[in-house]
């Protein structure tokens, strides 16, 4: 609001106009916000057409014309003086190299010499700065009057779709991630197919899953995989955390690059299930590969794994290894030098591996060796080797497989033995005949019948629920099915014998002799 001075005996009227002058004043202290630019482009701040202007010393005036003529100008009646509203909105102070120059007249102080006035206007006109304000202040009263979004509105709604596009493709990545795990399906093969996890996704790109006609490449989907073992390790801690309470257990075994790996479990309670609901579960953490093998590295490697996966070994009760002297030492064993550093951590010896060492001193009589041994030998002939290929229970398997099959593997060697030449029949043949004694056979017999037993017992060891009063009751009642058996072996182990349809072809002489033998050895 301002009053125009007297001049030539003429009177100026009071104009409600805003002035330019209050926005370059707010910009040097404050600077203007969006709302300011706003209300600047928003309210016309132009004098009222046919409006007279003061007179200054040299007899001059603003003229209104140059308002049409220059859009940009606005009047200051405070100062007497124009301005360029695009330079005071959007101007940067300061230009030239560095932005040492003062950009001066018209952006931040008025301009009022009428005299030299369109040659001023012309000259600003060419002004970098204002020619950049100039782009500015359009793309401003484009965005004011809704023609357009503002560039950085339109820049978020495409990174939003591409978050929501790639949202889409990792949820059907994850799921089928989650789906081999779950199933135990190797994402990758070590040949040249590219694996089950890119099958999968073909599949269900196939079956409909657009999301997934771009996905991603080897190195992301393994960070995929790592996140998930995160996640769910960050699950399990807290379960042990929120239990108190704990058992770690620990295995060392040589990986197929012959690398020694570390597999670190624990054993807990989790009544996390529901109300009044508690499971006993045993839940695996990490794989370490070991540099050595001592107690002190193998402590070392426990104690950080279980640190790295946020379980408090304060919290620690127990631990459970297998027998060897590395684990199980009472001087320089893990369990010793554990217990050293968590008094309350109990070592309990595993169960099931005690058994094995029961099993395995069975097979130091040379008659059991040597049928491992025969057993072996065919499945390596047959490219099947269970001593590199498969664990110590799946051996034990092989002599049920074995004893089973007995019959098609027999009239396989006779075949190989008379149809083949060279190497391979010299083999059959002679793995022909140590199939075909009776010792062979007898020692088969009562491996399968014995295993039969140790077997189930093995896996009832390995229970996440058993205790230690179920566990021996289990050991008993095998004990006492194996003092049954041996007090009946003859009637029990030879007519488990000759149900075998090849050992018919035996002389009934030769196996009955056996056992007489056997049976004055032993009186």
């Amino acid at each position: 609001m301002w009053t125009a001075p007297q001049g030539e005996g003429r009177s100026f009227s009071v104009i409600n106009v805003p002035d330019i002058m209050d926005y370059v004043s707010l910009k040097k202290t404050t600077g203007l916000c969006v709302d300011d630019k706003t209300n600047m482009y928003s309210v016309d701040c132009s004098p009222a057409t046919g409006q007279c202007f003061p007179v200054n010393k040299s007899r001059l005036r603003f003229q209104q014309q140059w308002l049409t003529q220059y859009p940009r100008l606005v009047y200051s009646p405070q100062t007497d003086g124009c301005f360029c509203k695009h330079c005071v909105a959007f101007g940067v102070e300061g230009t030239g190299k560095g932005g040492h120059v003062g950009s001066g007249k018209l952006f931040s102080t008025p301009y009022a010499n009428w005299k030299h006035a369109l040659e001023a206007f012309k000259d600003h006109g060419k002004k970098k700065y204002h020619i950049d304000a100039c782009v500015k202040a359009e793309h401003f009263e484009v965005i004011c009057k809704r023609q357009a979004d503002d560039i950085s509105v339109r820049l978020d709604s495409e990174k939003k779709r591409q978050v929501k596009e790639n949202r889409e493709r990792m949820r059907s990545i994850i799921e089928t991630i989650l789906f081999c795990g779950r199933q135990e399906i190797a994402l990758r093969e070590p040949t040249e197919n590219d694996g089950n996890f890119r099958a999968l996704l073909r599949f269900r790109a196939q079956a409909g899953d657009t999301a997934l006609m771009q996905h991603i490449n080897q190195s992301t989907q393994n960070e995929i995989i790592d996140i998930i073992g995160d996640i769910i390790v960050q699950k399990i801690s807290k379960k042990v955390n929120t239990a108190q309470c704990f058992t770690v257990l620990a295995d060392e075994m040589r990986d197929c690059s012959g690398k020694e790996q570390l597999s670190v479990c624990v054993r807990y309670v989790d009544s996390t299930q529901g109300e009044g609901q508690h499971v006993i579960r045993e839940d695996f953490i990490s794989f370490v590969v070991m540099d050595a093998l001592t107690g002190e590295a193998i402590v070392h490697s426990v104690e950080e794994q279980l640190t790295k996966a946020g379980i408090d070994v304060r919290f620690l009760r127990g631990q459970g290894y297998d027998g060897v002297s590395a684990m199980s030492g009472r001087i320089n064993g893990a369990q010793a030098k554990l217990k050293e550093r968590h008094k309350h951590a109990v070592y309990v010896h595993c169960a099931s591996h005690s058994l094995n060492l029961v099993l395995n001193k069975c097979c130091t009589v040379q008659a059991v060796r040597n049928c491992f041994g025969i057993v072996s030998e065919v499945c390596n002939f047959f490219h099947d080797s269970i001593q590199a290929l498969v664990p110590e229970q799946k051996k034990i398997s092989a002599i049920f497989t074995f004893n089973e099959l007995y019959d098609p593997v027999r009239s396989s060697l006779e075949k190989i033995s008379d149809t083949f030449s060279g190497e391979s029949s010299v083999k059959a043949s002679q793995l022909l005949s140590a199939i075909d004694t009776a010792e062979f056979i007898l020692t088969m017999t009562v491996c399968e019948k014995m295993l039969s037993k140790t077997y189930h017992l093995s896996q009832f060891l390995q229970k996440e629920n058993c205790d230690l009063v179920s566990c021996i009751n289990a050991a008993e009642d095998v004990i006492t099915q194996v003092q049954k058996m041996r007090s009946n072996a003859e009637g029990g182990v030879q007519k488990d014998i000759f149900k075998m349809p090849a050992s018919k072809q035996l002389s009934m002489t030769c196996m009955h002799g056996y056992f007489y033998q056997e049976k004055k050895a032993k009186t």
